[in-house]
């Protein structure tokens, strides 16, 4: 049974977003002919409702709850039941097809990124309802992680090559190779898993925002909502909807008044090698001009020195010339953190948390001896991404003879790194003979970021990614989403896309609430306790049954 207060609770944020609204206009401009009994604002809520509830979206699930678990006058308020009629099935199918009908985007047959209007508007519907849950408060956060996960399409993957026994057995299905029931899915990758069982997957890339909290805040301070969604055939280019979801993020942030970061930064952003591995003109660079402080791991063959005018960018993190040899390149441990180990371990495990300790203890220990050798940040970094450095001997890190204050550190700091054989002043790089330099945006800007590489204030920032895949347990869970193959019987990337989108907003009000009545914060919107159940049938303040009549026509009732 779905509580009246829910249903309601539920309707109201789907006709505030405006979607509805915008999709009973692509159905019907001028507004013309017999009103339809099902309302695209009762769908919608319907379907996000049975991904609460069922764990499916379904047409048929979406019937169920319409025509079953609603009570009765609930049902006959909305035109949903008259004269003892429910709703059918077919109008279900048939609004969900009238819907994609509507956004159907042209195929490319090259395979091109080239956006379409209808492409822009499936993307600002179905990003506008994933967040029609959300509240105010976590809208619009300045902090967040972005990540990708696969969907598995509800039909099979392109056949490779014909049936071979079609030429010799005329009762053999000939399916063409290449074609697909599912038209828009693609073939791509994902991490193997127990229940994936292969890193190929045949479907879509959901690619989600996650408001996150401030590097060493209180577990729990914030729901992990998402914020930000776009959905696109697997195996496809993410810059592009990496960069969506940014300037989004940025502009709604903007919009609701939310205050800028510490650093002026206008979004801070963590994301994996996906993104940070790709060419510097077509992410790093507009991801700095949107003003976002990104966070990022670095591939393994972006890994060590590179020389910009004397100065070692070790890294993405300028250095000095005199560093030595041995630190220019630091082996990165496999984990950045490693749990204390659990009661009654096996000896494998006993190894192996032996091992990870260990060589968490080296990096560190590395990154410590490196550490003086450091520019120290004066300014920066602008839009453009520039910033000016302080050589670390004028800083008070490290003694150099180039420097003559810096040797008074001994009298103090008798174990402070010297510089050995510094170059001479009349050949030396320039920020060996001024206080400070200024490094263009352009330098090294593939590798280039705030907070230095491998440092506990990055890695702290860093395992912020962690939130946005914990979201993805919630979604793609048993208990959660349950988002495999098969729970939503959709095919398209605009029925997918729709469903995908009650699901998120299903699990973001899931996830709220349940943060809510832990934490007390039950004053917040959507997280009200439900008034006492008593029955079937919910009664009003007055302790009465709302019997409202139908709409005339059948149709559903106003706004």
């Amino acid at each position: 049974m779905i509580r009246r207060c829910e249903f309601e609770r539920v309707l109201a944020t789907v006709r505030a977003s405006g979607v509805a609204d915008e999709f009973e206009d692509l159905l019907n401009p001028h507004h013309t002919g017999a009103p339809r009994t099902l309302s695209v604002s009762v769908y919608l809520t319907c379907a996000i409702l049975a991904a609460k509830e069922y764990k499916s979206t379904t047409q048929t699930a979406i019937h169920r709850l319409l025509s079953n678990d609603l009570a009765h006058s609930l049902r006959v308020r909305h035109g949903l039941s008259v004269n003892g009629h429910n709703l059918d099935l077919s109008q279900v199918y048939y609004l969900l097809g009238a819907m994609a009908a509507r956004l159907k985007t042209p195929r490319n047959p090259d395979g091109g990124n080239e956006a379409t209007l209808e492409d822009d508007i499936l993307d600002e519907l179905t990003n506008r309802l994933a967040r029609c849950t959300l509240p105010d408060q976590f809208a619009n956060p300045r902090r967040v992680a972005m990540d990708a996960t696969a969907l598995k399409s509800f039909a099979r993957g392109t056949r490779r090559e014909a049936n071979p026994d079609a030429a010799t057995d005329p009762d053999a299905t000939t399916v063409e190779p290449g074609t697909a029931a599912d038209p828009d899915a693609s073939w791509g990758f994902c991490t193997r898993t127990q229940d994936n069982g292969s890193n190929r997957v045949f479907g879509y890339d959901a690619f989600t925002l996650v408001g996150v909290p401030a590097a060493g805040s209180p577990s729990g301070s914030m729901p992990i909502l998402t914020v930000g969604l776009r959905l696109r055939p697997a195996g496809r280019d993410v810059v592009e909807p990496g960069l969506q979801l940014l300037k989004e993020a940025v502009e709604h942030a903007n919009e609701a008044g939310t205050a800028l970061l510490p650093n002026g930064a206008a979004l801070h952003a963590s994301y994996d090698r996906a993104w940070s591995y790709k060419l510097p003109d077509r992410w790093a660079q507009p991801v700095r001009a949107l003003g976002v402080d990104p966070v990022f791991d670095l591939h393994p063959t972006d890994r060590g020195v590179r020389e910009h005018e004397g100065v070692l960018m070790v890294d993405g993190y300028p250095f000095c010339p005199a560093l030595p040899a041995h630190l220019h390149h630091i082996s990165r441990p496999q984990r950045f953190s490693v749990s204390p180990l659990k009661p009654n371990p096996t000896a494998r495990e006993r190894l192996e948390h032996a091992r990870a300790t260990a060589a968490l203890a080296r990096f560190n220990a590395d990154l410590a001896a490196r550490e003086p050798y450091a520019f120290r940040r004066v300014a920066g970094p602008d839009a453009a991404g520039k910033e000016r450095f302080e050589c670390p001997a004028q800083a008070g890190k490290i003694v150099c003879e180039n420097c003559p204050l810096s040797a008074h550190l001994l009298t103090e700091f008798p174990d402070t790194p010297q510089v050995v054989e510094p170059p001479e002043l009349d050949t030396a790089p320039k920020c060996c003979t001024q206080r400070s330099i200024t490094l263009p945006g352009a330098v090294d800007a593939k590798r280039r970021q705030r907070l230095r590489w491998g440092t506990p204030d990055w890695v702290q920032a860093y395992n912020m990614r962690t939130h946005v895949e914990g979201s993805y347990g919630n979604l793609k869970s048993s208990t959660g989403g349950n988002l495999r193959r098969g729970w939503c019987h959709a095919r398209g990337r605009v029925r997918v896309g729709l469903m995908l989108a009650c699901a998120v907003a299903a699990s973001n009000l899931a996830v709220l609430r349940s943060w809510a009545e832990k934490t007390g914060n039950i004053h917040l919107p959507f997280c009200e306790p439900d008034p006492p159940d008593y029955g079937f049938e919910e009664i009003d303040a007055d302790g009465d049954i709302d019997f409202a009549p139908p709409p005339p026509d059948h149709s559903p009732p106003p706004g």
